[in-house]
C-alpha cells in the first residue's frame, strides 16, 4: 500500500504502514510520477502481498471481540458504583 498522509493521524498510520511491512515510505508532498512510480515498484520489493497474507492470518487469530468485550465488562465492574452503597 502506497501512502500520501496529508492530515491528522495519517503520517502515523502511513510509517505504521511501512513497519509492518506492507509499503514503502510514505510519499511526500510534492507528488510526481517519478516518486509515484517508485513507490509503487517497491510494492513488488517489499513482498508486500506476502506480508499482508501473514498480518491477516494473525489478525484472523485474535479474539479481537472477546478480548474487548472482556475488557469493557473488567472496566464497568471496576467504575460502577456497588447497588450497596445507595442502599
Amino acid at each position: 500500500m502506497a501512502t500520501l498522509p496529508f492530515f491528522g493521524d495519517q503520517p502515523f498510520w502511513g510509517r505504521r504502514v511501512q513497519a509492518l511491512g506492507l509499503g514503502p515510505e510514505p510519499l511526500r508532498r510534492p507528488v510526481t510520477i517519478l516518486k509515484l512510480v517508485e513507490a509503487i515498484a517497491a510494492l513488488e520489493e517489499l513482498n508486500v502481498q506476502h506480508n499482508a497474507e501473514v498480518l491477516g492470518r494473525l489478525v484472523q487469530a485474535e479474539k479481537g471481540v472477546e478480548v474487548a468485550v472482556d475488557f469493557i465488562e473488567r472496566q464497568a465492574a471496576i467504575n460502577s458504583p456497588s447497588i450497596s452503597a445507595f442502599g
